[in-house]
């Protein structure tokens, strides 16, 4: 007989806790997130089940909108759509995207 038993995993995504993150992350939306519905969004170079920060919300973040990523959950990310003053684009490179590493250029 088994005496220390296996932990229990999470039966819901309500048993996993919220990370919440301190600093701005941003992803770009790739199939659309509705209340109660996951979405996906590209995130840090890679693809990310996403579903609202704020679940009494009753939008829908369409594919192509910026989002901040507010925490994760279990394995999806917590979003919420970007106000017009949080928008990235000062940060953006060049080129570029918000995703590659900013780098600098010696004149």
């Amino acid at each position: 007989m088994r005496s220390n038993p296996l932990p229990q995993t999470p039966n819901t995504m309500m048993d996993y806790p919220v990370v919440l993150y301190t600093d701005m992350k941003f992803g770009i939306v790739e199939e659309a997130i509705t209340a109660g519905h996951k979405g996906w969004i590209k995130f840090s170079g890679s693809y990310w089940a996403a579903k609202l920060f704020d679940q009494s919300d009753r939008a829908t973040i369409a594919p192509g909108t910026t989002v901040l990523v507010k925490g994760r959950q279990g394995n999806s990310l917590l979003v919420m759509p970007v106000q017009q003053e949080q928008h990235p684009t000062h940060d953006r490179p060049s080129g570029g995207s918000w995703f590659s590493p900013l780098t600098s250029q010696v004149a």
